[in-house]
């Protein structure tokens, strides 16, 4: 389980997750869990200030189907941030001098924009699964873009756009080439066996053994496989071949 942004405790020592990427011993000793509040309240933990003081980047991020929230990274983060986010496209709009200065960007954003700041994991998965092309959200993305650098200037921020590179290990899930399905078993549950061939963020492209025809699309985040016992063998029998339309 994770401890705020650098810091992972032995598994044994966990409850299994519901909720979030962390079980909820883990999320009580968690001092950077205030981090979207840091620019509302002064009363927080040291190393979330220290954090804090760093540079921070404002980036829109756009998923599969056109979802795109605003997010912030600190500049030691800047491309670990997005590359884990599990988005398609994005952009930076601009550097701020600090976390707390940032985090006022980036609720102007989402109030004078209706962009969110946080979208669903199961989303996410979803649109993955049923993703065809990506014109749809490279014009959505264009367009946040755009009407972003404008609220931005009106804020008298000046826009540094800058497009974020996506590592090379996702790009067989961003070009479709075969039948997708949502995996449909529990990875909390059983022994699972398939192959890993692409992945954005948590979410993950796999096959199963001699099966070509089909890709599995699944989510391998902590509160997926916090309590799974992968293995290789035995798999559960291969699911239907029906394609998902959720």
């Amino acid at each position: 389980a994770i401890l705020g942004w650098h810091h992972r405790a032995p598994v044994r020592m966990c409850s299994r997750v519901e909720q979030s990427d962390q079980c909820a011993r883990c999320l009580r000793q968690d001092e950077f869990r205030f981090a979207h509040q840091f620019h509302q309240d002064g009363n927080v933990p040291e190393a979330l200030r220290r954090y804090m003081d760093q540079p921070h980047w404002l980036y829109l991020a756009t998923f599969a189907d056109g979802a795109t929230k605003v997010g912030t990274a600190a500049e030691p983060r800047k491309q670990s941030r997005l590359d884990e986010q599990g988005a398609l496209i994005a952009t930076y709009l601009t550097k701020s001098p600090d976390g707390r200065a940032v985090r006022h960007l980036e609720d102007a954003i989402t109030r004078g924009l209706q962009v969110p700041q946080t979208i669903r994991a199961s989303t996410k998965l979803k649109a993955l699964a049923n993703l065809t092309d990506l014109s749809t959200a490279s014009a959505t993305h264009d367009r946040h873009v755009s009407r972003a650098a404008d609220a931005l200037a009106a804020m008298d921020t000046p826009a540094m756009l800058e497009t974020w590179t996506p590592p090379a290990e996702g790009d067989r899930m961003r070009v479709v080439n075969s039948v997708r399905m949502l995996y449909p078993h529990d990875l909390r549950d059983g022994e699972h066996g398939f192959t890993v061939v692409s992945c954005v963020g948590t979410q993950v492209l796999a096959v199963l053994d001699g099966d070509d025809e089909v890709d599995y699309v699944l989510d391998l985040g902590p509160s997926r496989v916090a309590a799974s016992r992968s293995a290789r063998s035995p798999r559960p029998p291969p699911p239907s071949r029906t394609p998902s339309s959720s």
